[in-house]
């Protein structure tokens, strides 16, 4: 399973040793020759609380290709939300990422579509596999979000 890595003082919270135990119990490998597995969770009311408060703050990238413009710019860390309908290609791009800048991101397997993902984030019929929350101070917040 992928080695998530967050401050020390993020792993000595209860919350977050919770959330570690709701991300391990399914692993997803993200393609089928691929050699990562990451956490998956289903999309709470609570989390999608969470992941509309970072859109609100502007600190939610959505989008691959936004996310890659953005990580070429500078080295902050953030959380990766990707859905379960994507392409073997998409989720081979994730992997590449993942290895390119270990301990940087944080990834979640959603166990959602990519459809019903961004009715319930944008609030409007559209598209919407994958998402970075941007910031040091927004990721402790929404992980402890998650954790919940």
């Amino acid at each position: 399973m992928y080695e998530y890595k967050v401050s020390e003082k993020l792993q000595e919270d209860e919350r977050y040793k919770h959330l570690l135990s709701c991300l391990s119990e399914k692993p997803i490998k993200l393609w089928e020759d691929g050699n990562i597995s990451v956490g998956s969770l289903e999309l709470t009311q609570q989390r999608i609380n969470q992941i509309c408060l970072a859109n609100g703050m502007k600190k939610l990238v959505l989008g691959f290709e936004s996310f890659e413009d953005l990580i070429k710019k500078n080295d902050n860390k953030g959380i990766i939300l990707f859905t379960n309908d994507a392409s073997k290609r998409f989720y081979r791009n994730i992997e590449k990422r993942l290895y390119q800048n270990p301990g940087r991101f944080f990834p979640i397997y959603l166990n959602i579509d990519s459809i019903t993902f961004a009715e319930k984030i944008l609030k409007k019929q559209s598209s919407m596999k994958f998402v970075y929350i941007e910031g040091e101070e927004m990721y402790a917040r929404i992980l402890m979000g998650f954790a919940k």
